[in-house]
């Protein structure tokens, strides 16, 4: 098994969605999309966080194993209070991690109120499927919490239509990266005659991730437009008002 295929495997049994891992570790949704298809490994600087959004050892990551350790170094402190818990009985055992829980409970910090910026959001959909028309949409400044992804993007704006799944379904709201070209295989936002696409762009073409749906063929004769690179997607409780 690859490190992507490990990617992959962890995302499904965890339960996990790629536009998670995305947002935890900044890397765009479009290049995790990349390792699926082309069978690609991640960068070795993105590893350990990758890692510890599973919450997996960067070993088990590389190889699918954990190296084992016989050692444990613990602290004087530590130790003394491990060897005092070997002595006592059961009962009293039972009662001494009842009271750590407790204590462990009333040390948690209280819940910090996350950091937050603000992001243009465009009140236009761009579609997944058919196009739609993006003359005179307006645009609304919204307060979401602060991010990688968040501080990477120059705008978010709605999806329509559902020819871009599983990756990206009707009514995510991506956040994009503005910039006049995309590489091939990456996910933008494109205008193409006057109406507005989620797509992959392909060599001559824009591709749909769902095989109901054709892809879009380019020809010389057709203006195109890129708005920007799609590096996520926006939750609902990432929205604060």
């Amino acid at each position: 098994m690859t490190i992507s295929q490990r990617v992959f495997y962890l995302l499904d049994k965890q339960g996990k969605k790629q536009n998670q891992l995305s947002k935890f570790t900044g890397i765009s949704t479009s290049t995790i999309s990349a390792w699926n298809k082309r069978g690609t490994d991640p960068a070795a600087e993105n590893i350990s966080a990758i890692a510890d959004f599973f919450k997996v050892s960067t070993d088990f990551l590389l190889t699918g194993k954990e190296k084992f350790s016989p050692t444990l170094e613990l602290s004087t402190d530590e130790q003394e209070l491990l060897d005092n818990f070997s002595k006592l009985s059961d009962k009293s055992k039972g009662r001494l991690l009842e009271k750590a829980e407790n204590l462990v409970e009333f040390e948690t910090p209280l819940t910090i109120e996350p950091k937050f910026t603000y992001i243009d959001l465009y009140e236009m959909p761009v579609s997944a499927g058919t196009g739609i028309d993006l003359s005179g949409y307006d645009k609304e400044e919204v307060k979401v919490k602060q991010s990688r992804e968040v501080e990477q993007a120059d705008f978010c704006l709605k999806i329509s239509g559902d020819s871009m799944e599983p990756d990206f379904h009707d009514g995510d709201i991506v956040l994009v990266k503005g910039k006049p070209k995309i590489e091939i295989g990456q996910i933008g936002i494109f205008v193409v005659n006057g109406s507005g696409y989620i797509k992959e762009l392909g060599k001559n073409r824009l591709i749909s991730l769902n095989d109901d749906y054709d892809d879009i063929k380019l020809s010389e004769n057709d203006s195109v437009w890129c708005m920007g690179e799609v590096i996520g997607t926006l939750e609902e409780d990432d929205f604060l008002e």
